[in-house]
């Protein structure tokens, strides 16, 4: 029988296990988040896409353009999903981190190339400090081609997650198309490029926001991000409606497997933009 016992160590999001903050999981001062400048009266964009498809298009695509340049983010509401099956999805993740971890090991992986895989940080072989969080990550699309090697236990997460999956596929595509047009291009430009699975392509223009989250030290937090990118063959580039002699190319060219390998490899989310490497050196 395999002792789990260092998986326990891993897997902490756990209600059966009572494991205190270790040091491990502690990040030096210059490496934490600064609260002082963290704006707390910013306003975001909130965008109301119950008119996306009718007469006021324009108006909403030009709203999405406009968060896009300026935050790089924005909160859609109005947006179709069904609340029962949003609710449905949360309820089962929740049930799924808090099972026993014996339940759950089997799905426990630091191969970064394991489809279905639970995880800690990001690169647990890149040393210490680790982040203080969980991840089940899983393809959902073509959802016949995955789901049957999604988890097992909860008995309905199969169900639920493959509902929420559908619902989910139809909001991406409404905002990639919306999108696309914000990009003056056609509306099924950026689901074409991205292919059958799973922004350098606006040149800089499109901003990307960077995302951190707080640890709560009493109460636990469940987050279920979507991911919608291209297929690991896609190449990708500015667009070409981007790039002029007023406005040269920014990155260049490179297949998504590329910056995937980059993203993977690295230690966690400080210092430099991934993308950082993919740009292009301008002569002063």
């Amino acid at each position: 029988m395999t002792s789990i016992a260092p998986v326990v160590e891993k897997l902490l999001s756990n209600h059966h296990n009572h494991l205190q903050g270790q040091d491990k999981y502690v990040f030096p001062p210059g490496e934490r988040l600064d609260m002082s400048q963290i704006c707390h009266s910013y306003t975001f964009p909130i965008i109301d896409l119950k008119d996306l498809d009718g007469p006021h298009r324009i108006k909403l695509v030009n709203e999405i353009r406009q968060a896009c340049e300026e935050d790089g983010f924005f909160q859609i509401i109005n947006h179709g999903a069904s609340e029962t099956v949003m609710k449905s999805m949360m309820g089962i993740a929740k049930e799924f981190f808090e099972m026993p971890v014996e339940d759950r090991v089997c799905l426990n992986s630091e191969n970064l190339r394991e489809t279905v895989r639970i995880f800690t940080s990001f690169n647990v072989t890149k040393g210490q400090p680790f982040e203080w969080k969980d991840y089940l990550r899983h393809p959902c699309h073509p959802l016949e081609e995955f789901i049957n090697s999604w988890p097992q236990k909860p008995a309905l997460y199969r169900e639920v997650a493959g509902k929420y999956c559908k619902e989910l596929r139809v909001l991406v595509l409404r905002l990639l198309a919306a999108i696309s047009e914000a990009l003056g291009q056609d509306p099924d430009y950026l689901n074409e490029i991205f292919g059958n699975h799973s922004q350098v392509i606006s040149n800089g223009r499109f901003k990307s926001a960077e995302h951190r989250a707080v640890t709560n030290k009493t109460t636990a937090r469940i987050s279920i991000p979507t991911f919608y990118g291209p297929s690991l063959d896609t190449f990708i580039a500015p667009a070409a409606a981007m790039v002029d002699e007023e406005h040269p190319a920014l990155y260049r060219g490179y297949k998504f497997e590329e910056y995937m390998a980059a993203f993977w490899s690295k230690c966690g989310l400080k210092g430099k933009s991934i993308l950082d490497r993919f740009k292009i050196e301008v002569s002063p």
